[in-house]
């Protein structure tokens, strides 16, 4: 159990709570100055990640070559076209190396 106290504005102090999960550092503030609360805070968090209910999602894994051509270009276009058409041009020939090199297939 990693709990700690922290001063706050106005000399008065409040309780945290430190731990890993997996290789995810969590730190939080607990609000409170009772320690026993802290403690049973931490504990009810470290339970909720044992029990998978985080409400975090697992990451969607997108190629290099789908993101550029379906949310990076677009925006690059959207935002360059008409005020900057050489850094379009830029980010275009950027995207384009890119997509023909060995990056575009690292994830796939």
């Amino acid at each position: 159990m990693a709990i700690f106290k922290r001063e706050s504005k106005g000399g008065t102090f409040t309780y945290w709570y430190n731990f890993w999960h997996g290789n995810q550092h969590i730190q939080k503030s607990v609000k409170t100055t009772n320690p026993r609360k802290a403690r049973l805070a931490e504990a009810l968090h470290k339970a909720a990640f044992a029990n998978g209910d985080t409400g975090f999602r697992q990451r969607e894994v997108v190629s290099l070559s789908d993101f550029l051509k379906n949310e990076f270009l677009p925006f690059v276009e959207s935002k360059f076209k008409a005020s900057k058409p050489r850094t379009l041009r830029y980010y275009q020939y950027g995207a384009k190396t890119l997509r023909e090199s060995d990056f575009a297939t690292l994830n796939q």
